[in-house]
């Protein structure tokens, strides 16, 4: 639930922006809001009900209008609203996938972890379709960009006609779009279910290769990835007020998981290790500091790239270093609701058992899928007699 505070000069700076955008509402004005983003950007929206919908009226930014200005804008909205006078009205009828795509982001899409890639979908797929009216889009357009789409890489093609199925629920939902959703009864392609990990031997030559790298920061990304199983995002952002050094522990809150649940990953001793040494050499709120904007690592692409080619490894994505510790540490004998547990996995089945799992045997798991991961890194550094 948004909380709600009384609007002032003072309080809307107070309004820190936070990983994902979040809503307050002024306890004055009935329906004002203001939309705080993780780019520090604060957007006023009238929220109210039109014709038993809910509807947002943007206002402007902040502090481009003040209090006052926006309490009296808001007003003239609900007074027009009242008399039958909608803003919106004439705008909805033949509004554009251009316009109304950026209407989806602004109330929809941006809350979304998967922002940047609708965006990408958009730019690839979407763009040359922004001056088509929604009521021009037909299935039949859909199941050829479709189509087209899954000739190289079906799962993104996938994405793309979720990402279209669901601007139509919005548009419709708005009022922008009168009609079934044309994205209805296409088939989408088959996607298996990825299942590669490295191997004992391949281990080896991966370790071998990453020793040889010339970024300790890509190094060091590498090798917490694998030894805690976390999710790629989330160990490009780690952060030191995260870290329990006491009880051993990476707590991830719950706006930085996937599953929007808080998660508590035990950290064992090479990790540590990696942890202690860069803690002494930064001044950063970042494990992995970097130059962007964000203040972190990025992606780093070319390097794994390189890692890949050094160690003569084909197919092997950075999410698959997750894939691996969770099978290792099945190889290992680990139960499933264990690993289901040191991954962050959330199943309807197993979530009850998880509730009552202590840390232990999680980490004990996953100090000897570490072990074992480990000794091809042993034989791997191990001089060549008779070389």
């Amino acid at each position: 639930m948004a909380e709600t505070q009384h609007f002032t000069q003072k309080s809307l700076e107070t309004l820190l922006p936070k990983d994902r955008p979040y809503i307050v509402r002024d306890d004055e004005t009935p329906g004002l809001i203001v939309k705080v983003y993780p780019t520090g950007r604060k957007t006023f929206f009238l929220d109210v009900l039109v014709e038993k919908r809910h509807d947002m009226f943007k206002l402007g930014i902040w502090p481009d209008l003040n209090v006052a200005q926006v309490r009296e804008k808001a007003k003239k909205v609900r007074a027009d609203l009242a008399m039958g006078k909608n803003p919106k009205a004439e705008k909805k009828e033949g509004v554009t996938l251009g316009e109304f795509f950026e209407v989806y982001m602004e109330r929809h899409g941006n809350e979304k972890k998967s922002a940047k890639e609708y965006r990408s979908l958009y730019r690839q797929h979407l763009e040359a379709w922004k001056n088509y009216k929604l009521q021009e889009i037909t299935r039949h357009k859909i199941e050829a960009l479709h189509r087209k789409a899954g000739e190289k890489t079906p799962i993104r093609a996938n994405r793309l006609l979720a990402l279209v199925s669901s601007v139509f629920v919005q548009a419709s939902l708005w009022g922008y779009h009168r009609g079934d959703n044309p994205c209805r009864g296409i088939k989408k392609f088959k996607e298996v279910s990825r299942d590669r990990f490295l191997s004992g031997e391949e281990l080896g030559r991966f370790f071998e290769a990453l020793d040889i790298s010339e970024s300790e920061t890509f190094k060091d990304f590498v090798l917490l990835a694998l030894f805690t199983g976390a999710r790629r995002a989330n160990v490009l952002s780690m952060r030191w007020k995260d870290i329990d050094f006491e009880r051993n522990v990476w707590k991830i809150p719950g706006e930085l998981s996937k599953n929007g649940e808080p998660m508590q990953i035990p950290l064992g001793p090479d990790v540590l290790d990696i942890l202690r040494r860069r803690r002494a050499g930064t001044s950063s709120v970042f494990v992995l500091p970097g130059p962007a904007a964000r203040g972190h690592y990025r992606e780093p692409w070319k390097a794994w790239a390189t890692l890949l080619k050094r160690a003569k490894l084909e197919d092997l994505r950075i999410h698959d270093l997750r894939r691996s510790m969770g099978s290792w540490m099945t190889i290992q004998g680990t139960s499933l609701p264990i690993v289901g547990k040191a991954l962050g996995h959330r199943t309807s089945q197993a979530t009850s058992i998880y509730a009552r799992l202590s840390l232990d045997p999680v980490r004990q798991a996953m100090e000897q899928a570490v072990e074992a991961m480990t000794r091809n890194r042993k034989k791997a550094t191990q001089p060549h007699h008779g070389a």
